[in-house]
């Protein structure tokens, strides 16, 4: 009995080891068989929320490091507040291209600004037109104060390529003032980076150029201005007087919410096109974030496409370029977590969708058959 327990036990040892060499083997052809992933293979797409300006810059230092870009912004409907942190979205560089760096600048509009602004500049950086942001800051009044303190955030950015920028910061109180200090200042070479309305009333708004020798050409008399705005409160109005300048050549480049209600917003155009090609405009309302999706596959119907850059209090207008096809899908993504909106941009990219840009603080993707990122404008 011993020697035949014995004998068994023996059998169940050899028969144990060949099962688990069997195991091991079907483990590791299970292994060879998947796809070879870097176990530290980073995210296409990463998502800064951060309440502290100072700590802005750092972060981005850091994302830079890895090879980030930055291609979309948001500081809330309201601006940066408690429940309103500024939200970077950023994408990673193809290889070979140059690492990035960043600057955060922020204080009111003043001369001193634009002085930061200009001292950045020299050192080859700058200002991307999705940074120019507002933030507001806690009235040191408490209650006795009429409104919050607002300030400027620009983020800035060095790639090391062209020659250095100068800069201008202006602040016209009203449409008309606006048309004359942006008429003025691109006569002699300057062009818009960006603009952004605030509860003044007032469009905070950037301006760049070369520094380089250029000669001066006075503008030919008669001639359409590089810039023309539309600030008309009816919405047919507003149509009609958007397709007549892009009749006449011009491209929506802009659309700014002027605070407080019954300032009026404006619609900025540029000169960019050729006339008899016109760029067609598609107008959905300001819709809600649940609507957003089934609104521009709607207008994507129609061969429009989506254009980062809009505000979304102001108006949704897609876009479509003369002679321009494209069949485009679009899928939008908003959530308050950072974690949830990289996994699930993620999961588009992986569907052949690419980051098309911010629609307030949702996120627009597009698949197409030309599908690029379209963040820089």
């Amino acid at each position: 009995m011993t020697v035949a327990r014995a004998a068994s036990a023996g059998r169940r040892v050899h028969v144990q080891a060949f099962a688990g060499i069997l195991g091991v083997l079907a483990g590791v052809w299970a292994t060879a068989c998947l796809p070879i992933v870097a176990a530290d293979s980073p995210a296409p797409h990463l998502v800064i929320i951060e309440r502290k300006i100072e700590s802005l810059e750092e972060r981005l230092k850091a994302a830079a490091a890895r090879d980030y870009r930055v291609v979309g912004a948001v500081d809330g409907s309201a601006g940066f507040t408690k429940t309103n942190p500024i939200r970077l979205h950023l994408e990673r560089q193809p290889d070979g291209e140059p690492r990035l760096e960043y600057r955060v600048l922020e204080g009111p509009y003043s001369g001193q600004l634009e002085d930061a602004v200009n001292e950045e500049a020299s050192k080859g950086f700058r200002v991307l037109p999705l940074g120019v942001l507002r933030k507001i800051r806690p009235n040191p009044l408490g209650d006795r104060g009429s409104r919050e303190a607002e300030s400027v955030v620009l983020v800035m950015e060095r790639d090391g390529k062209g020659p250095p920028n100068e800069y201008k910061l202006i602040a016209p109180g009203t449409p008309k003032q606006f048309r004359r200090e942006i008429s003025k200042h691109t006569e002699v070479g300057f062009r818009i980076v960006g603009v952004r309305g605030f509860d003044g009333g007032f469009l905070l708004t950037v301006l760049e150029r070369p520094v380089i020798e250029q000669e001066y050409t006075p503008p030919v008399e008669g001639a359409e201005p590089q810039y023309i705005t539309i600030d008309e409160r009816d919405r047919q109005k507003l149509f009609d007087a958007v397709g007549d300048a892009a009749a006449r050549g011009y491209r929506i480049v802009e659309t700014v919410h002027r605070g407080f209600a019954g300032r009026g917003d404006v619609v900025l155009l540029d000169q960019t096109t050729v006339p008899g090609r016109p760029y067609s405009y598609y107008f959905l309302g300001a819709p809600m974030a649940v609507d957003l999706e089934d609104l521009l596959n709607e207008g994507a119907n129609g061969g429009y496409r989506f254009r980062t850059g809009l505000d979304p209090r102001v108006e949704l207008i897609m876009e479509r370029a003369p002679l321009e096809k494209v069949e485009a899908v679009y899928r939008t993504i908003s959530s308050e977590s950072a974690a949830k909106i990289e996994e699930e941009v993620a999961s588009a990219i992986d569907d052949g969708y690419a980051f098309a840009g911010l629609y307030g603080d949702v996120v627009v993707m597009e698949k197409s058959p030309s599908v690029s990122s379209r963040h820089q404008r």
